[in-house]
């Protein structure tokens, strides 16, 4: 047996236990800035590399500024234990915007000012915060959303999905 192989052994053999290798990735670090997708983008690198409940809240404090390293420091100082599940609502109740309006009211009162593809980047951002809108609902705030000239084209499809909204098409 080649020395590889014996150090893939070894790996494999350890992925049970509390040593695992998690791959190095160029993750942004959380700036205080749109929590739900960082937070989104941490649990899409916690999938990717199977990592357990228990370690999360470890790994992502190596993915914050040190400001954010600090709010982190003293919400451990206030909780015993914090889970992912109780990082992640601390995170988003202290970093996001709590002056302006509900996601809700911010994408129904959307409206497009620049190119089809900037507004689709903008209105997915709002979308993915917006819970319990059936798909249908979505399509036609979107179609709201858009200019008047493009809004009539793109109501003419009759769209059964988002996505094909977002085309222009069927």
């Amino acid at each position: 047996m080649n020395k590889r192989n014996v150090n893939h052994d070894f790996i494999v053999s350890n992925v049970g236990s509390n040593t695992y290798h998690i791959p190095k990735i160029n993750m942004r670090k959380f700036d205080g800035k749109d929590p739900a997708t960082w937070i989104l983008q941490m649990e899409q690198f916690f999938d990717l590399n199977n990592v357990q409940n228990t370690q999360k809240v470890h790994i992502e404090t190596l993915y914050l500024e040190p400001n954010q390293f600090v709010w982190y420091h003293l919400l451990c100082s206030h909780k015993q234990i914090i889970t992912w599940e109780i990082f992640t609502e601390e995170l988003t109740a202290h970093y996001e915007d709590t002056k302006s309006n509900t996601f809700f009211s911010q994408l129904i009162s959307l409206k497009q000012k620049g190119s089809i593809m900037e507004h689709i980047e903008e209105f997915q951002k709002l979308n993915i915060r917006v819970k319990n809108i059936p798909q249908e609902h979505r399509i036609d705030v979107f179609i709201g959303t858009l200019k008047d000239n493009i809004q009539h084209d793109v109501h003419l499809w009759e769209h059964d999905s988002l996505e094909k909204a977002f085309k222009g098409r069927d």
